[in-house]
């Protein structure tokens, strides 16, 4: 495996962490969707936010780490030029 290869894939690693983290800030923006006090009965720990902070921070992760599971490619041509091995 060569060095562009394993930046290829810490990218997609990267993006899917991302990814799952997303999803993560969705299923909580649900469940403040579900029940409106769910942080201040189950959670009294974590400050609440506002359901569209959730939703907000979900959707956002999402794309970002979809772009970089898709695009890895891309970012490998950006880091290592296009005829670099």
């Amino acid at each position: 495996m060569s060095a562009r290869d394993a930046f290829g894939v810490s990218v997609r690693v990267i993006g899917l962490l991302i990814v799952l983290a997303g999803l993560l800030y969705l299923v909580d923006a649900l469940l403040l969707i579900i029940d409106p006090f769910y942080f201040i009965k189950y959670r009294p720990n974590i400050p609440p936010a506002p359901m569209a902070h959730y939703l907000r921070t979900g959707i956002v992760s999402l794309v970002a780490g979809l772009f970089l599971l898709r695009g890895a490619r891309l970012i490998e041509q950006f880091a290592y030029g296009k005829n670099s091995n």
